[in-house]
């Protein structure tokens, strides 16, 4: 009988526990929306470019788009990782996507000035491929800098590609 009454106590604590993290978690995620709101007013993002390189073949000037955050408090970098989830949540991964492929294609035309094969890996999410004006949108800004579409290359999850067949096309 002791048993017994001591995991009803165990389940006990094990629920409130769970009740204690969810709620821990939803006041983490609304911390994120004004932090992520204020870093793209501000543009408290950085852009890193991690080369790929190729084992076999060639040389080639190829390179993944990674995108930072800057913490407004003390400069540090935050990995997407950490925010990226709570942008989606947010619906502000369009936005943020907009930005990255702007600074992106920004920092790859004086790039190719040197080397000119130069290409990047842009990650896209669900919800730029969701959005019907985005190839408009791209397509004014490759005009604008007189860049063709070969010097990148998007990616997107397979998940996302197989959902969105259609707007993945």
């Amino acid at each position: 009988a002791q048993q017994a009454e001591e995991s009803k106590i165990m389940r006990y604590q094990a629920q409130a526990a769970v009740l204690e993290l969810e709620e821990a978690e939803q006041d983490e995620s609304l911390a994120w929306k004004p932090r992520l709101e204020e870093a793209i007013e501000q543009g408290h993002f950085r852009l890193h470019y991690q080369p790929i390189v190729s084992l076999h073949g060639k040389e080639q000037q190829l390179y993944e788009v990674l995108i930072r955050m800057v913490n407004s408090e003390n400069g540090a970098l935050i990995q997407a990782e950490t925010f990226i989830q709570y942008a989606m949540q947010y619906e502000l991964m369009n936005v943020i996507d907009k930005w990255v492929i702007s600074t992106a294609l920004k920092s790859l035309i004086a790039h190719q000035e040197r080397f000119p094969k130069t290409r990047f890996f842009i990650k896209l999410s669900k919800q730029t491929l969701c959005d019907a004006e985005f190839v408009d949108w791209l397509d004014a800004v490759l005009n604008e800098h007189q860049l063709k579409g070969e010097c990148f290359t998007f990616e997107v999850s397979e998940t996302d590609a197989l959902a969105y067949i259609d707007e993945t096309k």
